[in-house]
């Protein structure tokens, strides 16, 4: 009872960890590709060739030595939108590269291609920041026994919700219920 409760306190603990140092990993690949991103930008604005760390081939950016160093993690493997990720991840790359090689044969580029990039662009940062939101809800932001968003998750939806009042200038209410004897209701049903 009690020992093995303890033993799986322990496990969860470590696997909680591990996955905070994997969303740390994840964290400093994403603010890598994003500089990345805005190097190749920089680069199409003031007609320079791109930097020397300027990689186009998406398998050897930062990105991508981090999602090589997670492949084998059961935990990332599971998360709903890793598929989605690596296919996400790719398709910028190639509208990046499209972008480059016509910066180089023409100006001014065609809208079209340009649009094509930021659009793949921003469904890579959308994709991103749902892969790592999942890897925190797997991590502490979900009571395993209830499903239920627990204290931590509760604040971070706190903060988003924040966030979207602040841009958009609008306003939120928040209603919280404390219900006294909550064992009782909970042993039972």
């Amino acid at each position: 009872g009690r020992q093995m409760t303890g033993q799986q306190d322990k496990l969860t603990m470590l696997r909680n960890e591990h996955l905070v140092l994997l969303i740390d990993g994840l964290r400093s690949a994403k603010e890598q590709h994003y500089s990345w991103l805005w190097d190749i930008l920089r680069s199409l604005l003031c007609e320079t060739p791109p930097g020397h760390d300027v990689e186009i081939d998406p398998t050897h950016c930062a990105f991508a030595r981090w999602l090589r160093s997670v492949a084998d993690e059961p935990l990332v493997r599971h998360a709903d939108n890793y598929p989605l990720l690596h296919q996400q991840h790719m398709k910028m790359h190639k509208a990046a590269e499209h972008l480059v090689l016509t910066a180089s044969r023409q100006r001014p580029i065609p809208v079209s291609v340009y649009d094509d990039f930021i659009a793949e662009r921003s469904l890579f940062k959308d994709v991103v920041e749902r892969f790592e939101r999942d890897l925190w809800d797997m991590a502490c932001l979900v009571d395993q026994l209830t499903g239920l968003r627990n204290r931590y998750g509760m604040l971070t939806d706190l903060l988003d919700e924040q966030q979207r009042v602040i841009r958009e200038d609008g306003s939120c209410s928040i209603a919280m219920i404390d219900i006294d004897h909550f064992k009782i209701i909970n042993d039972n049903h």
